[in-house]
């Protein structure tokens, strides 16, 4: 499969493409990103989903807060999009930590049945 079939026509704009397999395209630029240490996942997505000031320290995180926050990370394999995309659905739909550990529990529940 092409890559370009998905592009549009014209040179304009930029195009974010992400993804965990090892066989990319060849005719795109790759950049590898890797896997964030959990204390600085979690201070990622607390700090994304504004549920702690942008220059927070982990020191200045609640215990609960910050274990929700580990269990959340490491659920979510430390991938900086995938805290990002988390971090944008608590902060748009309030929900809690603890509501949205048990919506990625059920995702990964119904991924090894």
């Amino acid at each position: 499969m092409q890559i370009s079939s998905f592009l549009p026509g014209k040179n304009q704009g930029h195009i974010l493409i992400t993804t965990q397999t090892q066989n990319r395209a060849t005719d795109v630029f790759s950049l590898k990103i890797g896997e964030m240490e959990v204390i600085e996942g979690a201070l990622l997505l607390l700090r994304r989903a504004k549920l702690l000031p942008a220059h927070a320290t982990v020191e200045a995180v609640p215990a609960s807060m910050l274990k929700q926050a580990i269990l959340l990370t490491e659920i979510l394999g430390g991938f900086p999009s995938a805290l990002d995309r988390a971090a944008q659905f608590i902060e748009e739909t309030a929900c809690s930590l603890s509501e949205c550990l048990e919506h990625y529990r059920g995702e990964q529940r119904v991924r090894t049945v």
